[in-house]
């Protein structure tokens, strides 16, 4: 991703005067690759080209875009209090502007319910993902690979705020959903069974915990794959 989002930058710093706007969107899209690696000098780097970039006459979307991207960067450094304050001002203008069920809004609604859920507000976080989720099916397929990932993530926070019967719930859905898309050999679901498994060991149920183990290593290598009766 961060290799594509170069290739972008490098066609569109060509001809800026053309594509601006296309030129800042690749920036954004750069933000939020360093800020997950965790390069904050990189990410703070992008961000003041962002800046520069920005048209005078620039849309709102845009400048929303632009505090989103600080906000980014703010809760990738551990500035979770400013990362909060800036994401619900980015959420109440984009709200105000186009709605609810939008791909903008609900992007903002899961970046803010990671944001409350590094500081232990699950509550909070789960209600503003759980909307998020409600959102998103109108606008994507409930069997695709962002709303299997969300569901799961809703899973990890119930987790994290100690409610193992529906973590579990919202983990088995997600695996049964990613088989349905990619079919039970194939490694795009690895990520999923591999949490489920140790999820199952957290909770001290080892043997059920292999069972998956063993799937993954099969997915991984078909050679590991035990044949019975041999």
């Amino acid at each position: 991703a961060e290799k594509a989002a170069k290739s972008a930058i490098e066609i569109f710093e060509k001809t800026a005067g053309e594509n601006k706007m296309a030129l800042f969107d690749a920036y954004y899209q750069l933000v939020r690759i360093y800020a997950a690696e965790k390069k904050m000098a990189e990410a703070k780097g992008v961000l003041e080209k962002m800046k520069a970039t920005l048209p005078a006459q620039a849309s709102a979307e845009a400048s929303t875009n632009l505090k989103q991207a600080a906000a980014i960067i703010d809760h990738a450094g551990g500035k979770f209090g400013n990362a909060e304050k800036t994401l619900q001002e980015v959420l109440g203008e984009r709200q105000e502007k186009i709605g609810l069920s939008s791909p903008a809004v609900v992007d903002t609604m899961v970046h803010l319910g990671n944001v409350l859920a590094a500081q232990k507000k699950y509550e909070k976080s789960l209600s503003i993902l759980k909307a998020a989720y409600e959102s998103k099916q109108k606008f994507q397929p409930e069997e695709s690979p962002a709303m299997i990932a969300l569901y799961y993530q809703i899973g990890e926070i119930y987790e994290k705020a100690g409610n193992k019967s529906e973590a579990e719930k919202h983990y088995r859905t997600a695996l049964e959903q990613s088989e349905k898309i990619w079919g039970a050999r194939n490694k795009e679901r690895l990520q999923f069974i591999d949490s489920f498994a140790a999820f199952l060991r957290r909770t001290g149920r080892i043997s059920a915990a292999e069972v998956y183990e063993q799937e993954a290593r099969e997915i991984r290598d078909p050679s590991k794959i035990i044949k019975v009766g041999h």
